[in-house]
């Protein structure tokens, strides 16, 4: 599967749509309305293996390079997500 984005783009507004629709994919009930505060394992339920499969989706989704396992379970928020997908992205460009 391709990257939806390329370096240049992951500051657009977009790229929260995109990851809140990931998040929401990864969901087992439906979670409603995502905001930056929201959080992976209180508000959403997800749990560690459930966040460990967040970043493989996301090395996927956004053509990323590995994500560290102990990183990804260091995220919380949505937000954090979504400044993990820039970091990686900002590191790729180099």
């Amino acid at each position: 599967m391709e990257p939806r984005h390329t370096p240049d783009d992951t500051a657009s507004p977009p790229l929260f749509a995109e990851v809140a629709e990931v998040i929401r994919a990864m969901c087992r009930d439906e979670p409603g309305e995502l905001s930056p505060g929201t959080a992976l394992t209180d508000d959403l339920g997800l749990d560690s293996l459930r966040l460990i499969e967040l970043g493989v989706v996301l090395e996927q989704r956004f053509g990323l390079p590995p994500v560290d396992m102990d990183r990804t379970l260091t995220v919380r928020t949505v937000g954090d997500v979504v400044e993990l997908v820039r970091e990686l992205t900002a590191a790729v460009r180099g």
